[in-house]
């Protein structure tokens, strides 16, 4: 719904089970919106992707399309939004990695949807809630089982 003009639009995103507003975008003007189906059941027939997709949604046209780019970020606020960094258009990031078991810490960049990792932080699973970083003094710090850690920052 356009809230300046009252006029309903439909959203141009294929139907599925789950279709779900994740966050606003400032940086694109638009919603992120992750869209899944369900699984079969002996009375549902699931509807949606077989892979669960993430859609960017311009919100005064209704206009989506699938984005490919790095969203784990955008799915990471809570209580307070990504930490603005020093370098304009981008954010501190906190990003689990399965596959390296641990967290890579960055540089993410809302308007591209890219992740610059600049270090990795072993055995710790955190997100960008749990992150606070001091540019100044090349400071990480990371909340963690209800202790506040501190790690210096690569070049």
């Amino acid at each position: 719904m356009n809230l300046s003009s009252g006029e309903v639009l439909p959203v141009d995103v294929p139907e599925a089970d789950t279709l779900e507003p994740i966050a606003y975008v400032p940086e694109q003007k638009r919603f992120l919106a992750y869209r899944a189906k369900d699984m079969p059941t002996d009375t549902h027939k699931p509807v949606g992707p077989d892979k669960p997709e993430y859609w960017l949604v311009d919100p005064e046209t209704g206009k989506g399309e699938v984005t490919s780019g790095e969203i784990r970020p955008l799915t990471h606020v809570g209580a307070r939004p990504l930490q603005p960094a020093a370098k304009s258009g981008r954010c501190w990031a906190a990003i689990p990695s399965e596959k390296n078991c641990g967290t890579d810490i960055g540089l993410y960049d809302a308007t591209s949807l890219n992740f610059t990792p600049k270090m990795h932080v072993p055995e710790l699973t955190i997100n960008s809630q749990a992150l606070w970083i001091d540019e100044q003094s090349r400071t990480a710090y990371i909340v963690y089982k209800s202790q506040l850690l501190k790690f210096l920052l690569g070049p």
